[in-house]
């Protein structure tokens, strides 16, 4: 390797971020992600037994909202 067109891929990549962060597509994507780990840590820390009682309590979905306001996974799941 000759560290040759590093300055390159790097604008490249920056180009990438800025413009994922422009269209809001990285933080709708980061929410996306979030939502879904909030749901497998429960089921795999609290068992599917806990997370079907959650769901069809309507927990869950305020979980949900409770992330989107800013609030962490592990805030909310101490919470339970």
């Amino acid at each position: 390797m000759e560290n040759r067109g590093i300055d390159k891929i790097w604008d490249l990549i920056t180009t990438y971020d800025s413009q994922m962060s422009a269209s809001g597509w990285k933080n709708k994507n980061r929410e996306k992600q979030t939502i879904y780990w909030i749901h497998h840590i429960i089921r795999e820390e609290l068992g599917s037994k806990k997370y079907n009682l959650l769901l069809s309590l309507g927990k869950l979905k305020i979980l949900e909202k409770e992330l989107k306001k800013g609030k962490t996974i592990y805030q909310l799941l101490s919470s339970l």
